[in-house]
């Protein structure tokens, strides 16, 4: 192609868009249109991908274990859990921590009524830990040999 070709072409376009105004102002809307709603498509493809690869990493397994049980015992539970393939993180939880988070929760307009228990703790045998997966999907199969498990009391989690 020429170069005197190329610029015929392009004089050409220009004289028919000044010809043919309102036909050449719809195909620019219908351009402009299409391009907005792909981009608005491709943000919220983009934002669901997010929140669920969020939600695998936020979503745990609670382990709670029987009572009267040591914290040596729980710490070696741990270890245990901890080197199992398909674990990505193990967060422990102290019966006081759990007492702490609770009253500010649920005490926070009332701390007066929390000052009952000072002496006691309510969630005494409450120490548990919060186990992050790799993969959601092996999940079922993590939660089984956690309630095989000695010394575990109950398992929690998202079905």
């Amino acid at each position: 192609m020429r170069i005197s070709t190329l610029w015929y072409c392009i004089r050409q376009g220009f004289h028919s868009i000044r010809k043919n105004k309102l036909f050449s102002l719809a195909s620019v809307g219908t351009m402009a249109i299409c391009i907005f709603l792909f981009c608005i498509f491709y943000a919220m493809v983009t934002n669901v991908q997010f929140m669920v690869r969020n939600l695998e990493n936020t979503v745990g397994v609670t382990v709670f274990f029987d009572e009267g049980i040591s914290e040596e015992e729980i710490f070696a539970i741990g270890d245990v859990i901890g080197a199992r393939e398909g674990v990505a993180g193990l967060n422990y939880i102290s019966a006081e921590e759990a007492w702490e988070t609770y009253q500010k929760d649920y005490f926070h307009e009332a701390p007066e009524l929390a000052e009952g228990f000072a002496k006691d703790n309510p969630l005494a045998n409450c120490a548990s830990y919060e186990i992050y997966l790799e993969d959601l999907a092996d999940q079922d199969a993590f939660v089984e040999y956690l309630k095989n498990v000695d010394g575990i009391r109950r398992v929690n989690y998202s079905k």
